[in-house]
């Protein structure tokens, strides 16, 4: 099912090769394999327990593999991999506690502990407080901040030091729609010169501004490309809205597992076979239909049920 990768991205930065993770009986990640070049917006998509922040935590070398080995710039990654750190920037799910420090503090700290000096470091707190529009938030507690004030300081904490990578897990999370927007549009001119990774279960607000993505499901991946070839890759589907009026209509509903919204209301996904029998119904006056060509987002969603 998989799209095959080009040879575009034979000079990687990042190779996963065969990794496979378990925990206890729980397999969380299943002979994965697939590239990250440099300067890509690179998604790693799917819904919950997919596996996704187990794969990012291999990547910035914070888990190892049961089997399998993951490569940046050529050099396997294991735990502690300290190395790293001067490469990549990696932004969490869970915050980090900043200790009711300022915005400004949280930045100017952070940098000093990196190693940059008093001047630096200040420097580098007000581009960064710049560059994320939070500069009137400056000599704000940390802790009176909203939640996407939150995510904008915890991006721009990421970014101290300049790093050539940055790894964000679930960046927009709890985020309104006008921070979603400022994010997407900084991250886009941050990729001119920087690789990002964004691991994200949203999959519409993400595929604007990937190049690529894997797509995984249940630890395994389902597929890699484009945004459009990952959807290609696993349809053609079709979104369908049901509403069924007779009793032999519900059973077919039941048959080609769509979910029961209301009494008489089915949503789900379906391929062009399901859809014509859908529409023969539809015709025969058993039920009336609606239908669309699948989303990624829908169709990342649909793989987990």
């Amino acid at each position: 099912m998989a799209v095959m990768e080009g040879a575009a991205h034979q000079g990687a930065l990042f190779e996963i090769c065969g990794l496979t993770k378990s925990f206890d009986r729980h397999r969380a990640l299943s002979n994965v394999s697939f590239t990250i070049g440099k300067r890509e917006v690179f998604g790693i998509l799917g819904p919950n327990g997919a596996g996704k922040t187990t794969l990012v935590r291999h990547l910035v070398g914070f888990s190892r593999g049961d089997s399998g080995r993951v490569y940046f710039l050529g050099r396997s990654i294991a735990p502690p991999a300290r190395w790293m750190r001067g490469y990549v920037g990696y932004m969490p799910q869970a915050a980090a506690a900043l200790n009711h420090m300022t915005c400004e503090q949280a930045l100017y700290y952070t940098a000093r502990i990196r190693g940059l000096t008093r001047a630096e470091a200040q420097h580098a707190a007000d581009q960064l407080l710049d560059l994320w529009e939070i500069a009137d938030r400056r000599r704000s507690d940390s802790a009176t901040l909203s939640g996407g004030e939150t995510r904008l300081l915890r991006l721009a904490v990421t970014m101290i030091g300049d790093p050539n990578v940055l790894v964000l897990d679930e960046p927009t999370a709890h985020m309104d729609a006008r921070y979603r927007r400022r994010v997407h549009r900084i991250l886009a001119e941050l990729s001119k010169t920087t690789t990002i990774v964004i691991v994200t279960h949203d999959v519409r607000e993400a595929s604007s501004i990937l190049d690529r993505a894997v797509l995984l499901s249940g630890g395994r991946l389902q597929a890699i490309g484009s945004p459009k070839q990952l959807r290609d890759s696993v349809g053609p589907l079709f979104a369908v809205h049901a509403t069924s009026v007779e009793s032999q209509a519900q059973n077919v509903l039941e048959l080609l597992e769509l979910r029961q919204i209301d009494e008489d209301q089915w949503n789900g996904l379906v391929d062009e076979r399901d859809l014509e029998r859908l529409r023969q119904l539809q015709a025969d006056g058993r039920l009336s239909l609606t239908s669309t060509p699948a989303t990624l987002e829908e169709v990342t969603v649909g793989l987990a049920t």
